[in-house]
Parts: C-alpha cells; structure tokens; sequence
C-alpha cells in the first residue's frame, strides 16, 4: 500500500524545544503516516482472522495478550492504530530494528497487521500489578499535571487518565509491564527509540530523572489496564 506523506491526525499535544531533532543521535523517524484510507483499513481489521495469525505470537506474548516474561510487552487491550503502526515499524526495519520481530512480521500484509491488531484489542487488559510498591506524590503530580519548569505536559494529557491510550496511535500504557515500560522509557530518553513524526518522546523522557522514570513504570503497573471506549 503506498502511503500518502500527508499527516491528516497527530497525538502529540506538546512540542518545545526541538531537542530531539536537533539530536546527532536520532532513530529513523516513524513510516506510518495517517491518512483516511490508512485509518479505514485499521478499523476494519477481522477479530477471529487475526486470533488465527496471532497463534504464532503466542510463544512470547502469551494466547491471551499478556507478555510470558518481564521484558515482553503485553498488548492485551492495546490500541489497534499504535499496534498496526509498530508492526509495520518492524517490518520496515528502521524505527523498530529488533530482528527477531522482523522476522516474524515481514511476510505479514497490510491487512493481515490490521486483523492482528484488532484481536489484541479486543483482549482483555492486564490486571493491576500491586506487587509494585506505590508512587510517591510526585509521580502523581507528573501523571496528573506535569511539571511545568521543565517543559513536561502531563502523561494523562495524552495517554488518557486510566492509560488508556488514544484512537490513533497512542498507547494504552496502563497495566504495561514495569521492566518493558521502563526499558521502552531509557531508550526515548537515550534517542534510540522514535514514536512520531515529532520524535516528541525522547525530548519528554529526556526531561526526566531514572528514578522518575521508574517511578511512572510502577504507576502504570499499578494502574491496570483500560480500553478506550473505540479500540
């Protein structure tokens, strides 16, 4: 499918500074571009065809969606956009260049990403992880309201205020495992990982201290899972 380079849908809220782009370190910028034709195929991925293809990725990331060991995502109740968009980012080689996913995905189609992305979705999130010890105030504060001085929009602003991701590409990150969380947050921070067109992520982590980024992991594994009510 050729992909129209016109970006009609952004979830990036909070753009300062242009640190990242300024970066002589930076990650390939992201492939996927939103268009309405993009947008449509995503919606109308088939449940049950994409349970039948997701059978093969059931090995690491478990049949019901949730990741078999600490450093493995769960994409149980995941945005159906943001998961189509990182399997093609795999595929592509380039945003995401971790070769045993490559491989798993570069003989899927469009359509076949669609379908799998829509039967995670449709799982059932994870559970809360009270075995995480609970945040201080001011993780909350950052969730909540950011920090100001340093430039930090609030993590609900974008990612919903139970993490429940957005429609387009923006993550559920609620019930997401501490260890994955924390290690997708240090590679933002070290600008080896992009999100969107805006490399936003990285300046934002970068912003913040190892402790607050471990302390945003804890709150979110503490938060269980959400859906949006259009995933």
């Amino acid at each position: 499918m050729k992909i129209s380079r016109v970006v009609i849908g952004s979830m990036v809220l909070f753009w300062v500074g242009g640190v990242c782009a300024q970066s002589t370190k930076m990650p390939p910028r992201p492939s996927v571009m939103w268009t309405v034709v993009e947008q449509k195929l995503v919606d109308s991925g088939d449940v049950a065809r994409g349970k039948q293809i997701a059978e093969r990725c059931s090995h690491c990331h478990g049949e019901n969606g949730i990741g078999v060991e600490p450093g493995v995502p769960n994409l149980a109740g995941q945005v159906r956009a943001y998961t189509y968009k990182q399997l093609q980012h795999y595929k592509a080689k380039g945003p995401r260049n971790h070769n045993p996913m490559r491989r798993r995905v570069r003989r899927l189609s469009d359509q076949d990403m669609a379908d799998v992305a829509a039967w995670y979705a449709s799982l059932e999130p994870a559970e809360p992880d009270l075995s995480q010890a609970p945040v201080s105030e001011g993780i909350s504060k950052l969730v909540e309201r950011g920090d100001q001085t340093r430039g930090l929009t609030a993590c609900a602003g974008c990612h919903g205020v139970r993490g429940e991701g957005a429609p387009i590409d923006t993550p559920a990150i609620g019930g997401q495992k501490f260890e994955y969380f924390l290690a997708t947050m240090q590679l933002f921070a070290q600008r080896d990982r992009a999100r969107d067109v805006y490399n936003s992520m990285c300046d934002l982590t970068g912003r913040l201290t190892d402790e607050e980024l471990r302390g945003l992991a804890r709150y979110y594994a503490r938060l269980g899972g959400h859906k949006t009510s259009s995933k």
